[in-house]
């Protein structure tokens, strides 16, 4: 799970406007999240530097996601860029 979030273009594409301009340097958003099976049973942002637009849109992306199958669990991840 954690390889598709970092990998994700969508995600990478949420933040390109401030990597254009040397914005995104150090930035992250840590986001908590309840997984089961196949599926996305919540998702939240814990703490972001990123402009709520920016932060939005990260959240979008992770929450499209297609999951591989696994076991029930709640997990907290920090996205650094």
């Amino acid at each position: 799970m954690i390889r598709s979030i970092e990998g994700s273009a969508a995600v990478r594409g949420c933040v390109r406007g401030l990597e254009k301009r040397g914005l995104a340097d150090g930035a992250y958003v840590e986001l908590e999240m309840g997984l089961g099976g196949r599926s996305l049973h919540f998702l939240n942002i814990l703490r972001t530097d990123l402009p709520p637009p920016v932060a939005s849109c990260v959240r979008r992306a992770v929450g499209r996601l297609q999951l591989p199958p696994g076991p029930a669990l709640e997990l907290r991840h920090r996205l650094q860029f």
